[in-house]
């Protein structure tokens, strides 16, 4: 096989894979699929504990004003809205502590990660 067939077939290939990470949303970090679609924190308020790392995740509620909205990515990083509190640390577990649920309405916040599939999580406290 000549140079330029080479060149040729391997110039096809860069251009194969590009395309083919461009159309899945170039996300290549491999993820873990078991994420919950919901956590349900306690009324009283509490700490739940999840063996799974939620880092670039977002709130995903456009509505929010900006002291509640929140990107995780860095671990050992505490991230917080009014009543939650985020923190992924570096054995990649993920802390969500709650503060006591005293309005008497439910709470909820949406965590998102985009990428190939849409991951939605809401974290609910009654």
């Amino acid at each position: 096989m000549s140079l330029r067939k080479k060149a040729n077939r391997i110039w096809i290939a860069v251009i194969l894979t590009a395309t083919l990470l461009f159309f899945t949303g170039c996300d290549i970090i491999p993820r873990d699929s078991n994420f919950p679609k919901e956590i349900k924190m306690p009324k009283g308020g509490g700490t739940v504990e999840v063996n799974l790392d939620f880092t670039r995740f977002h709130t995903a509620d456009p509505d929010l004003p900006m002291s509640e909205i929140f990107i995780i990515h860095d671990l050992d990083t505490v991230y917080r809205s009014s009543w939650l509190s985020v923190k992924v640390n570096r054995l990649k577990h993920t802390l969500f502590t709650a503060e006591p649920n005293t309005t008497g309405k439910t709470r909820k916040i949406v965590l998102l990660h985009r990428g190939p599939d849409l991951t939605y999580v809401d974290i609910i406290q009654n």
